[in-house]
């Protein structure tokens, strides 16, 4: 009988271990398929995520460029207001002939343009329905700027005619408190809105709370907070010359306050629409735009 039983009692072991097996391993494919379904349906919930940050990010961009582009306009406007006002006859004719002797004077926009700026916040306008869509040119890749070195320091006659014609050739922070970063540039990549837009001023990199000096006698004409340029200050300097300081953690005079060359008008912050602590300076003449850096002669 044993003969007979094992083999049955091992025929019957094996059939059920095989069916087990079996069992085991329907039951294992379908853990798999579960898994694979749980993973398909997370990949497609963070997919659709994924879409909806994006949109929500164009359409957040799309707003900041909006804002950027009222706050720059209202702030055009004032200083357009300013216009042909606070002009001393004598000294605006030493500052035409100043700059017969000594040129400095270089500039990118049109000098028949007398609103450029906001001529160009116009054209810049025009682009904002476009920011999201498929007509939206690509962003251009920011050119390298050349290394921008100070002008050398030009001797004590010449400093002397320039102080007499109350150019703004001084520097607006102490030396050694700065370094040149971004510069006065037709095409620069705007760090904020991350699309390509001139840029009229010469960035001085500094430490918050460094102080920021008026680079000539003058008066403030605007000191106050805007939500693009944060704390600013501008000085006219009755010569057709006006100088523009911002991005200000603070301000240090007010508007219709005269100021004198070296006088202390600010602090170095990073107010606006701003990255980092620096000082925006720019340097116009009868409205236009120029290239700062020409006129970084001489130390406070």
């Amino acid at each position: 009988m044993k003969n007979y039983t094992i083999p049955f009692l091992g025929v019957t072991t094996f059939f059920f271990c095989s069916y087990g097996f079996i069992a085991q391993t329907d039951s294992t494919s379908a853990s798999t398929k579960n898994l694979l379904n749980d993973f398909n349906a997370y990949k497609k919930e963070q997919n659709d995520q994924f879409r909806k940050y994006s949109r929500d990010q164009e359409d957040s961009l799309k707003l900041l460029y909006q804002d950027y582009l009222n706050y720059e306009t209202e702030r055009e406007q004032e200083i357009l207001s300013f216009k042909n006002k606070n002009v001393d006859k004598v000294l605006y004719k030493k500052a035409m002939a100043q700059e017969q002797k000594n040129k400095l004077e270089e500039t990118f926009v049109s000098s028949k343009n007398t609103a450029p700026v906001a001529t160009e916040l116009k054209e810049f306008e025009k682009r904002v329905p476009l920011l999201g869509t498929d007509k939206t040119e690509p962003l251009k890749d920011e050119k390298t700027e050349p290394l921008v070195l100070l002008p050398s320091r030009p001797s004590s006659t010449l400093i002397a005619m320039e102080t007499e014609a109350n150019r703004p050739v001084f520097y607006p922070l102490k030396k050694g408190s700065f370094k040149l970063t971004s510069g006065y540039s037709e095409n620069r990549l705007h760090p904020v809105l991350g699309v390509n837009r001139p840029h009229y001023g010469q960035d001085l990199s500094s430490p918050t709370g460094n102080a920021i000096y008026a680079t000539a006698n003058g008066i403030a004409e605007i000191a106050k907070f805007s939500n693009s340029a944060g704390n600013w200050v501008m000085v006219n300097h009755k010569n057709g010359y006006k100088t523009s300081y911002m991005h200000l953690s603070s301000l240090n005079v007010k508007p219709g306050q005269s100021v004198k060359k070296g006088q202390l008008i600010g602090y170095v912050g990073t107010t606006g629409y701003s990255t980092g602590p620096h000082l925006h300076y720019e340097v116009r003449k009868n409205e236009v735009p120029l290239n700062p850096v020409k006129f970084l002669l001489v130390d406070q």
